[in-house]
């Protein structure tokens, strides 16, 4: 079912795991078939979802890992014919791709999600959880 989204640009929210690779790629097949613009956001700030501290070297190598992953999926869509432009927000994840989506009036959100146990996004909490019960616009969470 293709969703009544015309050329609105589609928001990705992007962490490098693989729930969130696949979402960006559903995103660029949906983006090829609606003619829209792929936005994938990574938010480097939020709730720790580690028990051990993250070092500068350590956020240093997810960044650097993530930046690479955005290349990858700008040349994939490229090939399609569609425009992928990554946004970096120093803000909560959920936070942040809620604000981009209403700032560009997004037609639709995709987000991937970790696989937590109901305990877990208890402790935790969810970015996909938080997205689908506070989006304007319809959300596709991809596991």
């Amino acid at each position: 079912m293709i969703l009544p989204i015309g050329a609105a640009p589609i928001v990705v929210g992007f962490d490098g795991s693989p729930s969130s690779e696949r979402a960006a790629l559903l995103a660029l097949g949906l983006a090829e078939r609606l003619g829209s613009e792929v936005y994938l956001v990574y938010a480097s700030q939020g709730p720790i979802e580690r028990a051990e501290p993250v070092t500068e070297e350590e956020s240093g190598t997810v960044r650097t890992a993530v930046e690479s992953a955005f290349e990858e999926l700008r040349l994939r869509g490229a090939a399609l014919g569609v425009r992928v432009l990554p946004v970096v927000r120093e803000t909560p994840p959920g936070e942040a791709i809620l604000t981009l989506a209403e700032e560009l009036r997004a037609g639709v959100i995709l987000v991937g999600t970790r696989g937590l146990s109901l305990a877990g996004r208890a402790l935790l909490g969810s970015v996909s959880t938080q997205v689908v019960t506070h989006s304007k616009v319809p959300v596709t969470v991809v596991p």
